[in-house]
Order: C-alpha cells, then sequence, then structure tokens
C-alpha cells in the first residue's frame, strides 16, 4: 500500500518502521537520566534473553508466561545498579521490597524478588533453578509481569534482579528469594 505525503509517494511499511526506530530512540534519550541510553545493547540483549528463558521455564510448568514490565525492570537495574556500587548482592527488607515495586506498580499486592551476582550471565537461570526459593518465585502462578536489571559492577560481575508483581487478589502475599 502506497500513500502520498506532501505529494511524494511513500511506502508504509518502510516509512512507518522508520518512525518507530527514531520513536523509540527519542524515547529512550528522553526517558533516561541525562539524556543517554540506560543500557547498553549488549546488556538489553542479556534481559531479553533471560525474560525468554523464564518464560520457557514457565511454559515447559504449564504457566502461563509474564508480561516484561518496563518499569519493573528499571526498578530492577537501579537495584541492580546500587548492589553493584556496593559490590554486595542483597535482599531488601520485605516492606523496602514491597514498597520499592509499588512506587512503579501501585496496583501490585503479590510481589517477589530474585537476586544473582555472576561473572557468567549464563548460569543465573540454571542457578536460580537448582534454588527452591528462587525456583519459587520463577514459577509463581500469581505473578502476571516481570522486570529484570542487570549491571556488570567494576569488579567483573553481573548483578542481577528479577522483580516479580501480581495483582491484588484473595492470595496476595509477598515473598523474596
Amino acid at each position: 500500500m502506497v500513500t502520498t505525503l506532501v505529494g511524494r509517494p511513500l511506502v508504509d511499511a518502510v516509512v512507518a518502521r522508520a518512525l518507530l526506530v527514531a520513536s523509540i530512540a527519542l524515547a529512550a534519550l528522553a526517558l533516561s537520566p541525562g539524556g543517554a541510553p540506560e543500557v547498553d545493547d549488549a546488556t538489553a540483549r542479556a534481559e531479553l534473553t533471560l525474560l525468554e528463558q523464564v518464560d520457557e521455564t514457565r511454559r515447559s510448568e504449564e504457566l502461563p508466561p509474564l508480561e516484561r514490565d518496563f518499569a519493573l525492570g528499571s526498578a530492577a537495574r537501579d537495584y541492580s545498579r546500587s548492589m553493584a556500587k556496593a559490590r554486595v548482592l542483597r535482599h531488601s527488607a520485605l516492606g523496602e521490597l514491597r514498597e520499592r515495586i509499588r512506587g512503579v506498580a501501585p496496583e501490585t499486592c503479590v510481589f517477589g524478588e530474585n537476586l544473582a551476582r555472576h561473572v557468567d550471565i549464563q548460569k543465573v537461570l540454571p542457578d536460580w533453578l537448582e534454588s527452591e526459593e528462587h525456583r519459587r518465585n520463577l514459577l509463581h502462578p500469581d505473578f502476571d509481569r516481570n522486570g529484570i536489571g542487570i549491571v556488570r559492577g567494576d569488579d567483573g560481575f553481573h548483578y542481577v534482579t528479577h522483580l516479580f508483581a501480581g495483582p491484588c487478589g484473595p492470595r496476595a502475599s509477598g515473598s523474596g528469594a
């Protein structure tokens, strides 16, 4: 399909794609601190890959995939950044976790957190699956969305925060591993 703009024919698909790419780039610049992209391409790919692997794991257990929540991902990245700066892997207190998640997803009543510190990012999910508490978060049936933030610290480790959220309901409770 061809449209006309100021008397010149343009192919819809090509123009739409170019506008979409430009809009995403501008939004990333506008939303990130200091006008710079928040994560590099390799980190963004690692986060997306881990999210996809989590969804594959949930599907294999006959659970629905989790919706990717960019606000949760940003909060997760902020927490990973603080851990990398301090060079420590540390769960926050339950109240602090609840406030951190509700700060970006106020309608959340069911929440959880998985953390990891690894040199090899490919070992994060297998390690989580071997831990009863982490596995419980990954396969929690009441979670419906998630966000992952990965930050590589000056010490060479990847600090990973995985935040989970679910809607308010009769079984609403918080957890963290």
